[in-house]
């Protein structure tokens, strides 16, 4: 069996993370979806019993979402007719008030003020937390989380964040460098995915949703943390992009797939498979890690490496987009023409640098020890400018 360090270091490139609760809870000390509701729930009634009752009306109806869907929807009913009638629970600042003004829910925006208000760092885990901010900065290609709350927001640095379903169909995504918060945030707290219709919605473009992310699951590998392996979030998710493979892209994933396992009595790792059992019958493999020490999978992930920071990737990716849809020169990208006089027909020129640093005196030849040295691992160095002969580049 691999240790942890040789299973990383055996994936094709670097991984997205895929985060669930598991991960606020530890480091912020937030509450699970239940207690969530609970919390909720006793901001409107003094009744020690309030949850109950709304638990026990839930399991007389069917619930095709899941138990807590309904449970939420019916908080939220009794809870948006009280907000509105009652000023005294209205406990949000002036910027939750406005997004109640435009129309948001006041549950959705009490529990994102409360969530905000909690999001402090647990100092029992600010090692932990240390280290998975520093690998995010080279070998971390993206995150994908359904969790709320701003724990991804403050100590992941230089990844452009996309809010909600709706931003993740309707952008260009560049794959690397990029935080997707499926179920919504609260900074904008309308987009929160908690009661049955949001579910409703949510599975209705599901698939749309599988088909934009597909890319990220076949090309890099996916580290699950902070999730149980049951959770109803991951496995119509995967279903979904199971779907769109074959039956041997499927028996592929189990080197792609790692699931990480929080097992309080472990003092190391254990690494083995786990099973998911998905529609027809099929059924998909994947690594399972149990551990307690979630330092050990970040210090195995830190030595898998890209050369250059993958923020800086995902600004060149998304400014070389922009310019060959448009063919217009960014602000940060300046486009010369194939047929400019100014570069000789049997050279293609690409500089990395500040525009002020790029001018026809920096443009230079390669010497023969410069040749030498491309023929080692190459690292690009800001304001560096070379030439390449085109059939080189």
């Amino acid at each position: 069996m691999k240790t942890l360090d040789e299973l990383i270091e055996s994936l094709n490139t670097i991984p997205f993370l895929f985060i669930g609760s598991g991960l606020s809870i530890r480091y912020f000390n937030l509450p699970n979806w239940t207690n969530l509701l609970k919390a909720m729930t006793a901001k409107i009634s003094d009744n020690e019993f309030a949850y109950q009752k709304y638990e026990q009306i839930a399991k007389e109806y069917e619930n095709p979402y899941g138990l807590n869907p309904k449970i939420a929807s019916l908080i939220e009913k009794d809870f948006n007719k009280l907000w509105f009638e009652n000023e005294k629970i209205r406990t949000v600042d002036e910027y939750y008030i406005n997004k109640v003004k435009d129309g948001c829910s006041p549950f959705k925006a009490e529990m994102a003020y409360y969530l905000k208000q909690r999001s402090v760092l647990n100092e029992e885990y600010k090692d932990e937390v240390k280290l998975l901010s520093n690998i995010t900065k080279k070998s971390i290609a993206g995150i994908i989380t359904t969790n709320y709350d701003l724990f991804l927001d403050t100590y992941v640095s230089g990844f452009k964040i996309y809010t909600g379903q709706e931003a993740l169909l309707f952008s260009q995504l560049q794959g690397i460098a990029e935080t997707y918060k499926i179920h919504g945030s609260v900074k904008e707290p309308e987009t929160i995915i908690i009661n049955e219709k949001d579910y409703e919605r949510f599975k209705e473009k599901s698939e749309y949703l599988a088909a934009k992310l597909l890319t990220i699951f076949v090309e890099y590998p996916i580290i699950f943390i902070g999730y149980s392996i049951t959770d109803s979030n991951i496995r119509d998710i995967l279903k979904s992009i199971v779907k769109c493979l074959s039956k041997d892209q499927v028996k592929l994933l189990k080197n792609k797939f790692i699931f990480i396992e929080y097992d309080s009595e472990m003092e190391n790792y254990e690494i083995s498979e786990s099973y998911i059992s998905l529609d027809n019958d099929q059924m998909l493999v994947m690594t399972k890690v149990k551990l307690t020490d979630f330092s050990l999978l970040y210090n195995a992930i830190g030595k898998k490496k890209m050369k250059i920071p993958v923020r800086l990737l995902r600004v060149l990716k998304d400014e070389l987009y922009l310019y060959t849809i448009t063919n217009k020169p960014t602000k940060n990208i300046k486009v010369a023409s194939i047929d400019d006089e100014r570069v000789s027909s049997d050279e293609l020129v690409m500089s990395i640098g500040t525009t002020e640093s790029v001018n026809l005196n920096g443009l230079r030849g390669i010497t023969v020890d410069q040749w030498y040295e491309f023929s080692t691992p190459i690292v690009l160095r800001p304001m560096e400018v070379v030439s390449l002969p085109r059939h080189v580049a």
